[in-house]
């Protein structure tokens, strides 16, 4: 009987005592005052019941609605204090995440709550609709300890030392989001918006961090190699969540959830993957679900996949190139033959081949000339990989810190660095050959990151 671990998130991080708890923000007081109830996990639900009575006073839609649904006819907080019912948003407002809630006369929950906090102002003045980051998303979507936003997109850390992708990336802004013409739940950006093609076909780039083009409309793919299922779940849409490959697959089975994308920073979330293959990341290692493959069978993993394996290195993948051309392995390992993103390893690994023992670590680029001179043919390449330096230096608390990236090249190639694992109690940022380091607020103590050089045929050890 086969098994697995999985990871159940669970969060009640809400924030809403922010703004609403009793005595915080004037703008959301009640017209009656605040509750000021003594128990500060009911204080503020009860000012937002009182508040919602507010808002909805002399409405023939909210009154035809309390009394449809069972509830106290003076309002939401009567409800709750006289009948000891709780109070489900979606028995009112609809939901496409509970079929069938709702009335069609009352604003959808999604609008509701978007569009209703699109304009609110935070401490510094500023509309959450103009708000650039998580933090005002965090504010109620499960949140700044809980990280929602937490997998390989969410913990990606770009050039600039900053996290490289936010929630206005994917969903726009927040009256985006609470668009009355907008399906909630079903109008949700899908993965080749930003992951538009191949190293030889794509859009100018093979992947973004926005799904947005320059004229704000969501980016067309230049093939559907990362796509998604059209009309899935419905007409007109196009869900991660719902799509399947690879054998009818859910799509997350392999990549995990959509805020959740494997690796994780969640330990817990990494561990079916490394149970499963010996590494953490998406499912890619053959041998985590099959016990073996025809000649057929290995170029037809997902994507266009083939085994990463000792077999696949030495021997399989030269027949297939002298069978089929290299055409179809320039897609991931570029134009050039040289590797790209899509041919990084997954997972350090080591090969013994007739070129020598090849040590590859996570974040290398794998190329035909990491091992012979090019995709046309057996010759060695006799170029020299470059190699860096580890050294330590030193910055006071709190301060971002410039670090000269230290590597050489045996002939003298210009390099380009990159880093391949950030730090724990940190984050680095790169340009050129300087590294900048950005220690965590109030974090004192030792820290490390690794970084490697690229000199067009090879990689550095790190």
């Amino acid at each position: 009987i086969a098994s697995t671990i999985a990871s159940v998130p669970n969060s009640k991080e809400m924030e809403c005592s922010r703004c609403h708890a009793s005595g915080t923000n004037p703008a959301t007081r009640p017209s009656m005052g605040w509750v000021h109830d003594p128990n500060p996990l009911k204080d503020d639900r009860y000012n937002i019941l009182r508040l919602h009575d507010d808002l909805q006073a002399g409405s023939a839609v909210y009154q035809n609605a309390l009394v449809t649904v069972g509830y106290d006819p003076a309002g939401l907080e009567a409800t709750v204090r006289n009948q000891a019912t709780p109070v489900l948003c979606a028995r009112c407002h609809p939901s496409n995440a509970l079929p069938g809630s709702g009335f069609a006369s009352v604003t959808p929950m999604t609008q509701a709550m978007h569009s209703g906090h699109a304009q609110v102002l935070d401490s510094m003045g500023d509309s959450l609709n103009q708000a650039v980051g998580r933090a005002s998303c965090y504010a109620c979507h499960p949140g700044d300890v809980t990280q929602c936003l937490r997998g390989a997109m969410g913990k990606a850390i770009g050039a600039d030392g900053h996290l490289a992708m936010d929630c206005q990336g994917c969903h726009g802004t927040m009256a985006d989001v609470g668009s009355p013409t907008r399906q909630g739940w079903f109008e949700e950006p899908n993965c080749q918006a930003c992951h538009a093609g191949s190293a030889t076909q794509n859009p100018g780039q093979i992947r973004y961090t926005s799904v947005f083009d320059a004229l704000g409309n969501m980016r067309v793919p230049t093939t559907d190699l990362f796509a998604t299922d059209p009309n899935t779940p419905a007409a007109g849409f196009s869900l991660f969540r719902f799509s399947t490959g690879h054998g009818n697959l859910q799509c997350s089975a392999c990549h995990g959830p959509p805020h959740a994308i494997y690796p994780t920073s969640e330990v817990n979330d990494n561990l079916q993957s490394i149970v499963l293959q010996g590494h953490e990341g998406t499912l890619q290692e053959c041998s985590a679900c099959h016990t073996s493959l025809s000649s057929a069978q290995r170029v037809q993993g997902p994507h266009g996949m083939h085994p990463s394996n000792s077999s696949w290195v030495n021997g399989q993948h030269g027949d297939w190139v002298e069978s089929h051309g290299s055409t179809s392995c320039r897609e991931c390992h570029g134009s050039d033959a040289r590797g790209s993103v899509l041919s990084e390893a997954k997972t350090d690994r080591s090969y013994n081949t007739t070129y020598g023992t090849k040590q590859l670590y996570r974040g290398y680029q794998v190329g035909c000339y990491n091992c012979h001179d090019g995709p046309g043919t057996d010759d060695s390449n006799n170029n020299s990989a470059p190699s860096v330096q580890s050294f330590a230096v030193q910055t006071p608390n709190d301060e971002p810190l410039p670090i000269q990236m230290l590597g050489s090249d045996p002939n003298n190639t210009p390099l380009v660095y990159k880093i391949i694992q950030q730090p724990q109690h940190g984050t680095v940022g790169w340009s050129g050959s300087t590294a900048t380091y950005f220690p965590k607020a109030g974090y004192v103590g030792g820290d490390s990151f690794q970084y490697a050089a690229w000199d067009g045929e090879a990689q550095s050890p790190r």
